[in-house]
C-alpha cells in the first residue's frame, strides 16, 4: 500500500495503490512473503541450470583430428570452437592419434589422407576422411561415415561435422 505523506502534496493522503503495485515497503510481512517468493523462484532457476549443466557435461562429444598439417587441424578446430558440446583432441601424426585412441575413445574421429594410416586401429569406430580427391572405393576404410574435400570451408566443415555428431549422439 503506497500512500503520500507529503504535506506539501495537494494529494496528501488521498492516494492508495491498487494491491500487488509497487514494491512493498521493507520490514511489512508484504515484503517478507515477496522476497521469500523471489528467493524460492531464484533458488528453483539456479537449480534447474545447475541441472542443465551436469546434463550438458555429460552429452560432451569428443573428435580427434589426426593431421600432420597444423593448419588442417587449426582449422577444423576453430570450425568448432562454437559449439560447447563439443570437444576438439589434436593429433599431429598416426603415433600421436594412436596415442590418443588408446587413452580415450572419441565419438569422432577426422583424419587425414596422408594419415589414415590410424584407422587401423580396432578403436577406432567412426572416422571422417579429408581428401583431395575422393579416393577409389577400394581406398576407403569401412569406419568411414563421411567425407571432406578441400579446401576446407568453416561452415561447411562444422555442419558436416555437426551433423554427424547429432547422428551419433
Amino acid at each position: 500500500m503506497i500512500q503520500v505523506n507529503s504535506s506539501s502534496s495537494p494529494f496528501a493522503g488521498s492516494y492508495t495503490a491498487p494491491a500487488g503495485y509497487g514494491r512493498p515497503k521493507r520490514g511489512t510481512p508484504d515484503y517478507a512473503a515477496t522476497m521469500r517468493a523471489q528467493i524460492a523462484r531464484l533458488a528453483a532457476l539456479h537449480a534447474a541450470s545447475v541441472a542443465e549443466a551436469a546434463a550438458v557435461a555429460q552429452a560432451v562429444q569428443t573428435v580427434l583430428v589426426v593431421s600432420s598439417c597444423a593448419k588442417v587441424r587449426g582449422s577444423i578446430k576453430a570450425s568448432l570452437q562454437d559449439s560447447s558440446w563439443v570437444r576438439v583432441i589434436e593429433a599431429s601424426s598416426v603415433d600421436a592419434g594412436l596415442e590418443s585412441l588408446g587413452q580415450e575413445a572419441p565419438d569422432l574421429m577426422v583424419v587425414d589422407y596422408q594419415d589414415r594410416a590410424v584407422l587401423a586401429s580396432p578403436a577406432a569406430e567412426r572416422a571422417v576422411l579429408i581428401a583431395d580427391q575422393v579416393p577409389r572405393s577400394g581406398e576407403l576404410p569401412a569406419q568411414l561415415v563421411g567425407l571432406l574435400a578441400r579446401p576446407l570451408k568453416p561452415e561447411r566443415v562444422s555442419r558436416q561435422l555437426l551433423g554427424l555428431l547429432a547422428a551419433v549422439g
